[in-house]
């Protein structure tokens, strides 16, 4: 039995350090990138985000087009393309300045990730995650939001904008499982972004400008196997008591 319970642990430890790795960099096989919704108010406009003064009024809306999502995973995938083209390289659809983020971004998490408990980045999150051991925190999802010129001005004078995106990654159960971060700047620190999940498990995320933005869960990974007893799974989701109200109808952007 003890030995039983030893070959358990090591099997899970396994599977913790495989999790977390497949986590840091979305598969360009598995995984879809985050997509920005499309909402329709009561008198049928449409719009995919909202910008907000100071005091947290309305002052205008996003129009579709406006926002340009950019996945890492989508960087990933336009680059194995190119590596497994034969007779013509594929056309770029990413931005070079954008996959140059996105890469930085990535290199900079990963050195994060390397240096474990000695990372402040990963001490913060881990408060933000109620505590949870550094060893499980995982990235869901690694992306870059711009906007067009106009929409980009009204937040430099101190604005934030309402943005919607859904993951297939993240439901409303992960609310309290999730923190998610951004940088504004190339060279900018990361900050923390205020959001919600639904109940259609539509992510609502409150940006202070345009970036990169990170989501990061706690894999809730399962501790080694004590010799007294075997460990149980761990269970996730929110049973808070959740007040439904009318929401407005909600659609993937084309």
């Amino acid at each position: 039995m003890k030995l039983f319970r030893t070959l358990t642990a090591a099997l899970l430890a396994a599977l913790i350090a495989v999790s977390a790795a497949a986590a840091f960099t979305p598969s360009v096989e598995f995984k879809e990138a985050p997509t920005v919704v499309e909402k329709t108010d009561a008198a049928g406009n449409t719009y995919v985000g909202e910008v907000k003064n100071s005091e947290g009024e309305v002052v205008g809306t996003v129009s579709n087009g406006t926002l340009k999502l950019t996945a890492l995973s989508t960087v990933k995938q336009e680059t194995a393309e190119k590596e497994t083209e034969e007779d013509a390289p594929a056309a770029a659809v990413v931005d070079e300045t954008v996959k140059e983020r996105l890469l930085k971004a990535e290199t900079e998490l990963k050195a994060a990730f390397e240096d474990g408990e000695d990372s402040y980045l990963l001490q913060q999150i881990s408060k933000e995650l109620n505590d949870a051991p550094v060893e499980n925190i995982v990235i869901s999802d690694i992306f870059h939001i711009e906007a067009t010129e106009e929409i980009s001005s009204m937040l430099e004078e101190n604005a934030v904008i309402s943005v919607s995106v859904v993951s297939q990654n993240i439901t409303k159960a992960d609310e309290e499982l999730i923190v998610i971060y951004q940088k504004t700047s190339e060279n900018g620190g990361w900050k923390k972004v205020e959001f919600t999940i639904d109940d259609e498990n539509v992510i609502t995320l409150e940006l202070q400008g345009m970036g990169d933005i990170i989501i990061l869960r706690d894999s809730e990974a399962l501790p080694p196997v004590a010799e007294e007893a075997p460990a149980s799974p761990s269970t996730s989701g929110n049973t808070k008591n959740t007040t439904v109200t009318k929401k407005p109808i909600i659609k993937r952007a084309k």
